[in-house]
C-alpha cells in the first residue's frame, strides 16, 4: 500500500531564515560604511568639483581679462581662415572642373586676396562687443540689419568674379555696330566640314569675321575632341585673326532655359575652347537670337557681351541653287547705306553649301564694291582684341 503524504501547513514550516527578518552577517554595504568607503567617495567627488570650478573660473577670468580689440582680432582671424579655406576648397574644385590644368599658383593668389577681403569684411562688419555701432546715430536695434544690407550689397556686386571692362555693355543685347563703313560677317552653328572654305575665301578678299561656335552641334562630335577636326579649324579662326564667340554647349535657346543651365551651357563650351586655345570669349550669340531678360542678367553676371544682327540673310532657309538667291537680295537689300553713316552685323552660317558656295562669295564683293570693311564684331563696335577673350 503506497504512503499518504502528510499535508503540512505553511505556518508549521520554520524557514532559516525569516523573510521581513535582516541578514544574520553583515553585507557588503555595512562593510563599505564601516571601512568609511563612502566618506572618502564624497571627499574625492568634492575636490574634483573644486579643481574644476577653479579652472573654469580660471578661464573665465582669463577670457574676461583679454581687452576687447585683442578679443575681436582673434574672432576675426578665426573667420577669416574658415571663409578663405572654404574659399580655397572651392576653387580648386571649380578649376577641376573647368580649367584644363590647375594653376596652383592662381588659386594661392586668390585664396590670398580672399583673405585679405575676409579679414576686412569681418572685423568692420561683424557684430562684437567693440563694434556694436557701425554707423553712429542709427538706433542699436538696426545696427545688425545694416550689417546684413552691406553684406548682401558686396555680395550681389562680386557675385561675378568677371570684370566689365571697356564701353560695349554686358547683357543687354546689341544689334548694331558703333562704327561706320564696317560690315561684321557673322557665322553660326559651326565648325563643320564646311568652315575651310569659308576661312579660305575670307583670306582671299582679306576679311575678317566673326565665328559664333557651338560645342556639340548636329552630332558633330565635341569641339575639343583631337579626333575630329574642329580643334584645327578653331586654332586657325584665331590665328587668322577672326574673332571666336560662344553660341552655347548645344544651341540651347537660352530663354527657355533656367539659370543652371545657362550658366552649364556656357561654362562647357568655355571648357572645351580653354583646352582648345587657353582662353574663352567674351561675346555670345543667343541660338534662334534669343535671350529673354533673365537671360540678359545671367550673361552680364557671367561677363558677355551679347550679339544679335540687324541683317538676317535666313540663309538657314534658303539652301539651294535656286532658293539662295533670296538670301543675295535680302544682303544686296539691306547693305544700302554709305560707308560714311552706315554699318552692319551680318547673320549667316558656315553649315550651309550655298552660304560657303555661293552667298558668301556674293557678300565680299559687294562689302568690297560699296567702300565697306569686313571686319569682327568687336571691330565694328570699337571694342579693343584684348577685351573679346578671358584667361581662366
Amino acid at each position: 500500500m503506497a504512503r499518504r503524504r502528510r499535508d503540512r501547513s505553511p505556518s508549521s514550516i520554520k524557514l532559516t531564515q525569516p523573510d521581513r527578518s535582516g541578514p544574520s552577517e553583515k553585507t557588503l554595504l555595512d562593510l563599505a560604511q564601516q571601512q568609511g568607503l563612502f566618506d572618502q567617495a564624497r571627499q574625492r567627488e568634492d575636490a574634483l568639483k573644486g579643481v574644476t570650478t577653479k579652472a573654469h573660473d580660471a578661464s573665465a577670468e582669463e577670457a574676461e581679462s583679454l581687452p576687447p580689440i585683442v578679443d575681436r582680432i582673434m574672432e576675426t582671424i578665426l573667420w577669416t581662415i574658415s571663409l578663405a579655406t572654404l574659399h580655397f576648397t572651392l576653387d580648386v574644385l571649380v578649376q577641376n572642373q573647368y580649367a584644363h590644368d590647375i594653376s596652383w599658383p592662381k588659386i594661392t593668389s586668390r585664396t590670398g586676396q580672399a583673405f585679405l577681403v575676409f579679414g576686412f569684411l569681418m572685423y568692420t562688419l561683424h557684430g562684437h562687443s567693440s563694434n556694436p555701432t557701425i554707423l553712429p546715430g542709427l538706433p542699436s536695434r538696426y545696427q545688425a540689419h545694416l550689417r546684413q544690407a552691406i553684406f548682401f550689397l558686396i555680395y550681389a556686386r562680386q557675385r561675378s568674379s568677371r570684370p566689365h571692362v571697356g564701353h560695349v555693355p554686358y547683357g543687354p543685347i546689341i544689334n548694331q555696330c558703333y562704327l561706320p563703313g564696317r560690315v561684321a560677317l557673322t557665322f553660326d552653328d559651326g565648325p563643320s566640314a564646311l568652315t575651310p572654305h569659308v576661312l579660305d575665301l575670307l583670306d582671299q578678299y582679306h576679311a575678317r569675321a566673326t565665328f559664333f561656335v557651338n560645342g556639340d552641334n548636329f552630332a558633330r562630335g565635341h569641339i575639343d575632341d583631337p579626333a575630329t577636326l574642329w580643334p584645327d579649324i578653331v586654332r586657325r579662326m584665331h590665328s587668322a585673326g577672326h574673332q571666336i564667340g560662344s553660341h552655347t554647349w548645344s544651341h540651347a535657346d537660352l530663354s527657355l532655359v533656367d539659370s543652371e543651365e545657362r550658366y552649364w551651357q556656357m561654362t562647357r563650351l568655355e571648357k572645351a575652347l580653354i583646352n582648345i586655345l587657353g582662353f574663352y570669349p567674351s561675346y555670345l550669340r543667343p541660338p534662334f537670337a534669343s535671350c529673354d531678360w533673365s537671360c540678359q542678367a545671367d550673361m552680364a553676371e557671367l561677363g558677355y557681351h551679347v550679339l544679335n544682327f540687324d541683317v538676317d540673310t535666313k540663309d538657314y532657309e534658303n539652301d539651294s541653287p535656286a532658293a539662295v538667291r533670296t538670301s543675295i537680295d535680302r544682303f544686296a537689300s539691306a547693305i544700302s547705306g554709305a560707308p560714311a553713316s552706315s554699318s552692319y552685323i551680318v547673320l549667316s552660317h558656315d553649315v550651309y553649301g550655298q552660304t560657303t558656295d555661293t552667298l558668301l562669295a556674293f557678300m565680299l564683293e559687294m562689302i568690297d564694291k560699296e567702300g565697306f570693311m569686313a571686319v569682327t564684331v568687336g571691330e565694328c563696335l570699337g571694342d579693343p582684341v584684348q577685351n573679346w577673350y578671358r584667361m581662366p
